[in-house]
């Protein structure tokens, strides 16, 4: 059957799995990325939490702050990365803090 279905161009592999292969390869690569240093303390707290997927009302509860001052950092911190939307500064503070020996497996993609 998958012969077959190759033949006509369709994909052989399960679509977990083509999910997995296509995450891994879009995801940026341990280490290959560097956070500026105008960064403030609060403003790496709030990328950290961006990192996490955590929304303006959750970060505002862990730091103790209001959430019109969280939209402030949050402003600032892609701003100063240079991007536009929350999942492009997680992408970069995750690439920026990980290292190519990291044991966890935040994107949850299993073992390679």
């Amino acid at each position: 059957m998958g012969v077959r279905a190759a033949g006509r161009g369709e994909s052989v592999l399960d679509p977990q799995v083509t999910a997995r292969i296509l995450a891994r390869a879009l995801a940026p690569e341990p280490g290959t990325a560097k956070l500026p240093d105008g960064l403030t303390g609060r403003e790496r707290e709030v990328l950290d939490g961006l990192a996490e997927g955590l929304s303006n009302p959750q970060l505002a509860q862990r730091l103790g702050i209001g959430q019109s001052t969280v939209k402030t950092h949050v402003s600032q911190v892609l701003a100063k990365l240079g991007v536009s939307t929350r999942l492009q500064a997680a992408k970069i503070a995750y690439a920026a803090t990980s290292s190519p020996n990291r044991t966890d497996d935040p994107a949850g993609l299993g073992t390679p």
